[in-house]
């Protein structure tokens, strides 16, 4: 796998701060902070220093509608975000992305793994039923086939998507999985 792309980050979702933080950190750039919660950007903003304030360009915004120009981002992190949408939010939030990302750009998501069915949190009911109420739209997530959706998006703009990397955490309850986006020769 190839180092990261030089180029703007946008980082849809705060995820309380945590997140945009240590990202921050590990750049020389600008950071492009997208949250639809004016309050998850006010607690993020809460969490950086001075210095690192002045290079994050927070602004309150749907992933389904994404203000900016085509082809705009060298990387786009999503940070818990699709399981969060149901299933129609969901496939316009991979489309908006898709087009605001760059050839040779990279696309990061970070979010549940398979559905669990054999992990300890699944097989007890409590947890089960506890997960299912806090979560409602997880159980479309799991169905939905991430990659099938990236790979229709990223065809009807013209685009190519591949799957470059995996980490698995929490034995496979959470995942990240990094695509590279290309441009279609047809």
């Amino acid at each position: 796998m190839k180092e990261k792309p030089e180029g703007r980050l946008l980082q849809l979702t705060c995820a309380y701060g945590s997140m945009t933080t240590s990202l921050i950190k590990a750049m020389d750039d600008e950071l492009y902070l997208m949250d639809v919660a004016e309050i998850q950007l006010i607690d993020t903003c809460k969490k950086l220093a001075d210095a690192d304030k002045k290079r994050l360009l927070c602004v309150r915004m749907n992933a389904e509608y994404i203000a900016c120009t085509d082809d705009v981002f060298a990387t786009v992190l999503i940070f818990f975000l699709l399981h969060e949408l149901p299933p129609d939010e969901r496939e316009r939030s991979i489309s908006e992305v898709i087009r605001v990302l760059r050839s040779g750009g990279r696309f990061v998501i970070a979010e549940h793994g398979a559905c669990p069915k054999k992990h300890l949190l699944w097989r007890l009911p409590p947890t089960r039923y506890l997960l299912q109420r806090l979560e409602p739209f997880l159980e479309s997530f799991w169905r939905a086939d991430l990659l099938s959706m990236l790979d229709k998006n990223a065809q009807r703009q013209g685009k190519i998507i591949r799957q470059v990397d995996e980490f698995i955490c929490f034995s496979g309850f959470y995942r990240a999985c990094i695509f590279e986006l290309a441009e279609s020769t047809r």
